[in-house]
């Protein structure tokens, strides 16, 4: 089993997006990560929400299924 934590945070005077995506096996070795920003119109509320969007879409153009997604949030 394969799990995928995401986080996320926005600063509310510039609007960009930062979000961390890291993939663990079982034993709690790193398979993969991610690290990107973005500039979107969400408010804060939202921007989890976006980022395990984004998460999800990576997990998919690497062809990983049955993942499981934790969020802080």
């Amino acid at each position: 089993q394969l799990k995928c934590n995401v986080d996320a945070s926005r600063l509310e005077h510039d609007g960009v997006v930062r979000f961390a995506t890291i993939i663990r096996d079982s034993q709690g070795h790193v398979i993969e990560y991610l690290s990107d920003f973005k500039k979107v119109p969400f408010n804060v509320c939202s921007v989890e929400v976006f980022a395990i969007r984004e998460a999800l879409s990576w997990l998919k153009s690497l062809g990983l299924d049955n993942v499981m997604i934790e969020s802080n949030c």
